[in-house]
């Protein structure tokens, strides 16, 4: 689903994707590797609609 996301993208095109906890934000950092794509990982947000209680974490993919 990510490749197709990612391919949906016009040149320069941006996803921005939100994950819960460092274990799902590692394996979207694995993901985002294996498939070569450029990546920008922001680390943990602050989200004050937080109703889980899970820290989220963001990162951006660009592109080319």
């Amino acid at each position: 689903m990510l490749a197709h996301a990612y391919n949906l993208l016009h040149n320069k095109g941006e996803l921005l994707i939100l994950n819960q906890g460092e274990e799902e934000y590692d394996i979207q950092k694995k993901m985002n590797e294996k498939l070569g794509v450029k990546s920008n990982y922001l680390g943990e947000i602050e989200d004050d609609l937080n109703i889980f209680g899970n820290k989220r974490f963001c990162s951006k993919i660009i592109k080319n």
